[in-house]
């Protein structure tokens, strides 16, 4: 769940830093289901779905960390 202060919160799919091995399936908004495209808008309170593998996951965790890091919002 996406919370306010997340990085991703406010963000459009396309501004987003996915690794290749990430593909951003779908936007689950209230009882509402969203394909994302570029100029879908990432809301508080949004669940959001991303396919991937192992490599994928550990790449997104430690894109996610280094800007907790370096003091930008790192919640998804």
């Amino acid at each position: 769940t996406v919370e306010e202060d997340s990085l991703w919160c406010g963000c459009f799919v396309k501004d987003l830093d996915l690794p290749g091995e990430c593909v951003f399936t779908s936007v689950l908004r209230g009882e509402q289901a969203i394909y994302p495209r570029g100029n879908t808008r990432i809301l508080e309170n949004d669940n959001i779905l991303v396919l991937t593998n192992n490599a994928g996951l550990l790449e997104l965790r430690k894109r996610l960390k280094e800007r907790s890091k370096r003091g930008e919002k790192a919640k998804v």
